[in-house]
């Protein structure tokens, strides 16, 4: 166990651990491009919108609360995997390719939720809604941020699987 703020599990577990998921994920990567982008982009597709929806609900709180979320499990999962000795390549490669998409879409969806949220609490403070300005903005942001989740679900049933199964033998 270790002895930091999250105890980690045991070296044995870890490793144990780790072939479990290597194996799930050689399975999800072994798929057909199709199959995989069938149920990867529904789910990107659904945490984008609500992401939007309930970002711009909750002037911007989901927002910060769902970036939190995704830094950590990312750290968390990058961290695992380091730890088990899986390598840091294995790591990058079931990562990068689609994430430089993924991730500015989130923070782009994120910051339309922000921004209609300060919008939103003008309103309610000073009686001026938001400019046309500010709708032009939030709405630019969002084409943006669907785009990218849309070429995020491309690469990542297309591209991260060529890579990351190099690394998975």
């Amino acid at each position: 166990m270790g002895t930091s703020f999250f105890p980690l599990p045991s070296q044995d577990r870890l490793s144990e651990k780790l072939k479990i998921e290597k194996v799930e994920l050689k399975k999800k990567l072994n798929l057909p491009p199709t199959q995989l982008w069938k149920q990867i982009y529904p789910v990107n597709l659904l945490a984008s919108l609500l992401l939007l929806g309930i970002g711009i609900g909750t002037a911007g709180f989901y927002s910060s609360v769902f970036l939190l979320k995704m830094g950590f499990s990312l750290g968390l999962r990058i961290g695992v995997f380091i730890a088990a000795n899986a390598g840091v390549s294995l790591s990058f490669w079931s990562v990068v390719p689609h994430g430089i998409f993924e991730l500015p879409a989130f923070c782009f969806l994120a910051a339309v939720g922000f921004r209609a949220g300060k919008a939103f609490l003008c309103y309610l403070n000073e009686g001026q809604g938001p400019s046309r300005q500010d709708f032009q903005e939030c709405v630019t942001l969002s084409i943006w941020g669907l785009l990218l989740i849309s070429i995020s679900g491309v690469v990542e049933a297309w591209c991260t699987p060529f890579f990351a199964l190099k690394y998975l033998e």
